[in-house]
């Protein structure tokens, strides 16, 4: 993959990331806790997935995508450890939303996770910014 096919893949992943965010705001508005815990997570891992897209990285589950973003981004410290913290939360609030069977999602866990997605999801955006902009954090 050369860097304009990098960038373009860095920039559908935000665009996915701030769609699921948008999807989660209004499943909230709409009494749909359990849909906004589930769209919450995908911001939040869209996200982690453009940051591991600047070093060429991808992985075909959510597991693989956690652990490589906080082993190489985390724990190197690019980002702070409430980050990955708020990640995995996110990951098992939408592991038991989408499970079978679902389980309910209650309206405050719901708001939080949703909380928490915009947080990260702007940390990380601002990082890929900067990133973009030759400021590398990365």
């Amino acid at each position: 993959m050369d860097d304009a096919e990098r960038d373009v893949r860095i920039l559908a992943l935000i665009q996915r990331g701030e769609d699921e965010l948008r999807v989660a705001g209004q499943a909230l508005d709409d009494g749909r806790p359990h849909l906004c815990a589930s769209r919450a997570y995908r911001a939040m891992h869209a996200m982690a997935a453009a940051v591991l897209a600047t070093r060429g990285l991808a992985f075909p589950d959510d597991a693989g995508t956690l652990a490589a973003f906080e082993a190489a981004f985390v724990a190197a410290g690019h980002f702070p450890p409430a980050v990955a913290a708020a990640l995995r939360q996110a990951h098992r609030l939408q592991q038991a939303a989408d499970g079978q069977p679902a389980v309910d999602v209650p309206a405050d866990k719901a708001q939080a996770a949703l909380k928490n997605a915009h947080t990260v999801c702007y940390v990380i955006k601002d990082a890929l910014t900067k990133w973009k902009q030759g400021r590398a954090l990365m």
